[in-house]
């Protein structure tokens, strides 16, 4: 869960690769670099917004690993990334 900022899908509903219930994927998403001890390898991991409603408020996530400021917004965890999204929340 490498720069994840927010609540875990799989906490509110979801599991680890579908939305919650009432929510979808957003069509965009934003990436991290991360270092994986067991294997001694970095890879960069493509992260998707599930989106159309509130967060649940469980699992609470905040990793900064890999973040950069928003002036590279691709790879910031600070964004909500439901561009494009139906519902836009």
């Amino acid at each position: 869960h490498c720069s994840i900022d927010g609540n875990l899908c799989d906490c509110c509903g979801g599991t680890l690769t579908n939305c919650p219930p009432g929510t979808e994927l957003s069509p965009s998403s934003w990436v991290a670099s991360c270092y994986n001890p067991g294997d001694q390898q970095t890879y960069l991991i493509a992260y998707r917004d599930c989106c159309g409603k509130q967060t649940c408020g469980r699992c609470n996530c905040l990793n900064t690993e890999g973040e950069l400021p928003v002036y590279r917004p691709e790879f910031s965890n600070d964004i909500v990334w439901c561009f494009g999204a139906d519902n836009d929340a």
